[in-house]
C-alpha cells in the first residue's frame, strides 16, 4: 500500500521532459494507492492523482487500485506545457474507487486498451466520470474499453470529447448516482 500524506500531485509519476517519448516502457503492477481527499473538501483541480503518466509511451498498469484521490485515480496526459504526447497504454484489472474527478482521465494520448477494470463512486467539483477521454486540444485516437464495470459515478461511466475510433464493448453500466447530479446519463459524447 502507498498513501500520499501531503497534497502533492501524486506519489507515483512518470514524465517526459527532454524529448518526445523519452520516458517509455513503464509497468506498474499490484499496488494499492490511497489518496488524501476529505469529505466536502476539494484540492485544486489537477492536484493529487494516484498514478500520473505525462508524455509517456508504452505503459502497462495491472491490478492497481487507486482510491480516494482529490482528482483522478489514474491520469494519462501530455507532458507539462502540452509539449509531448504519449501513446500505447494498457490498463488491466485496475480499480478506481471514490476519486473526486474521474477514475481514469486520458488527455491527448493515442492507442490504449482498458480491460476488466472497475470505476466507481466518483464525485466532486469536476464532472465525476468513470473514464474521461478528453484531449483538451486536438484529437486523440484508438481507445478500446472492454469488460469493465462502472458503478454510481457522478456523471456516468464514460465521457468522450474530441476522440475518434473509441470502442466500448462488453462493459457493465450500473449507474444510479443520486448525489449532486441525480439521473446523470451513463455515456456522454461531446
Amino acid at each position: 500500500d502507498i498513501t500520499n500524506h501531503a497534497n502533492e500531485e501524486g506519489p507515483i509519476q512518470f514524465r517526459t521532459y527532454s524529448g518526445d517519448g523519452a520516458c517509455h516502457d513503464i509497468s506498474v503492477c499490484g499496488l494499492r494507492i490511497l489518496g488524501t481527499r476529505m469529505s466536502g473538501s476539494y484540492v485544486s483541480d489537477g492536484n493529487s492523482f494516484g498514478v500520473a503518466f505525462r508524455g509517456v509511451r508504452r505503459t502497462l498498469v495491472v491490478g492497481v487500485k487507486c482510491e480516494n484521490w482529490s482528482t483522478d485515480g489514474i491520469y494519462i496526459g501530455k507532458s507539462y506545457s502540452d509539449t509531448y504526447s504519449g501513446s500505447d497504454h494498457q490498463l488491466i484489472g485496475c480499480r478506481c474507487e471514490g476519486n473526486m474527478r474521474q477514475g481514469l482521465s486520458v488527455v491527448g494520448n493515442d492507442r490504449g486498451v482498458v480491460s476488466a477494470c472497475y470505476f466507481g463512486n466518483t464525485y466532486g467539483s469536476s464532472f465525476g466520470h468513470g473514464i474521461d477521454l478528453e484531449p483538451n486540444s486536438g484529437i486523440q485516437y484508438d481507445w478500446t474499453i472492454m469488460g469493465c464495470y462502472f458503478k454510481d459515478n457522478q456523471r456516468g461511466a464514460l465521457n468522450v470529447i474530441s476522440s475518434r475510433r473509441v470502442v466500448f464493448h462488453g462493459n457493465t453500466l450500473d449507474e444510479r448516482y443520486t448525489g449532486a447530479t441525480p439521473g446523470a446519463g451513463a455515456i456522454y459524447i461531446d
